[in-house]
């Protein structure tokens, strides 16, 4: 078994997360394409069900689209279920006054938050190198905040 397959088994073990249900955020790149097919090929072993989550950002014209149309197909390939959105990022960040980066965040996590909410789970799984800071910490908020909305619902 290939060291990052193990790696990622024994988290979804340590973390008591076989059998969760999984957003996985798919950008198109090889980070996140990756990611998703680690996923794909333990999925049956921990029992994952995984759920595509795609968010156009309608920055890059057609290499946007391209990327959309790739996800689309990679899933259909796979078998799985997608929720392909998008994003007017540009728009967002002159109303908030934001750097292209922030807005592009605030959007896609917006998008992936409603993807839980419509599937009912509050986990998300990003594909990101590791010295991407603050890609991490917003996955820790967005993951602390969906705790919290379903502790308050479970009152």
């Amino acid at each position: 078994m290939s060291d990052i397959r193990l790696q990622v088994l024994r988290f979804f073990q340590n973390h008591k997360l076989p059998g969760a249900k999984l957003v996985v955020a798919v950008s198109g790149g090889p980070d996140s394409v990756c990611l998703l097919h680690l996923l794909s090929t333990l999925k049956e072993e921990l029992g994952l069900t995984l759920h595509v989550a795609h968010l156009d950002h309608q920055l890059r014209g057609e290499a946007s689209k391209a990327d959309s149309e790739y996800v689309s197909a990679l899933v259909k390939r796979l078998r799985l279920p997608v929720t392909i959105g998008q994003g007017d990022v540009k728009a967002f960040q002159k109303a908030n006054k934001m750097t292209p980066e922030e807005a592009a965040r605030e959007v896609r996590y917006s998008f992936l938050a409603d993807v839980c909410e419509k599937i009912g789970t509050h986990y998300i799984v990003t594909g990101h190198t590791q010295n991407d800071n603050v890609e991490t910490i917003l996955l820790h908020i967005v993951r602390a905040a969906a705790r919290a909305v379903s502790s308050v619902s479970n009152l």
